[in-house]
């Protein structure tokens, strides 16, 4: 069985574990994403899949990585629920992923994790993207975005999954953010 340390608590584990194998999870970064991500491949028995998936995984990465290095970055906000507006700080996986393309977090160093965001802080926090989940963002809220001052040109939406399921998503992640980290970064430069 698989489990998130975020996701589930240390006694849903020391239940499962006497019965299952447990490989539990925690990524921070994009490095122990791709470890996690190896892993899985030697626990499952795909050990070669997952050496493959790695390789086209790092390749897109370097691709990012150089793209981003001649880049000015872009500053945004990363919303992941409504009533109240929450985003996350730089101490997640998403945040993680976002700097890989050059992204610098405006909610850096905010406590909690997945601090409320004020209007304010909204107005001045660079492209907002807002996640398909664990929020369904629709374009009712980009209006109401709208309507606190944000500008309409600023605020995107973005593939959840892509963005905080560590993992096999890596490889569709790093092309998405290729894709997209100039347009942030035209709309709202980090330098």
């Amino acid at each position: 069985m698989i489990g998130n340390a975020e996701e589930n608590t240390r006694e849903i584990f020391a239940e499962i574990e006497p019965h299952v194998p447990l490989l539990v999870a925690f990524p921070k970064g994009v490095d122990e994403a791709l470890h996690d991500l190896h892993r899985l491949g030697v626990v499952m028995g795909r050990e070669a899949e997952a050496e493959a998936l790695l390789q086209t995984i790092h390749a897109e990465r370097a691709a990012l990585r150089a793209e981003a290095a001649l880049s000015p970055g872009f500053r945004y906000t990363y919303l992941i629920w409504r009533e109240p507006w929450m985003g996350v700080n730089d101490d997640t996986f998403i945040s993680a992923l976002l700097a890989e393309a050059g992204g610098v977090n405006a909610l850096a160093g905010v406590s909690p994790r997945y601090p409320t965001v004020s209007p304010e802080a909204l107005v001045e926090g660079g492209v907002v993207l807002l996640s398909s989940e664990p929020f369904p963002f629709k374009e009712r809220h980009r209006d109401e975005l709208c309507a606190l001052g944000v500008a309409p040109e600023r605020i995107f939406f973005v593939d959840g999954e892509l963005c905080s399921w560590h993992g096999a998503r890596l490889a569709e992640a790093l092309p998405m953010l290729r894709a997209m980290a100039p347009v942030w970064a035209a709309r709202c430069p980090a330098r």
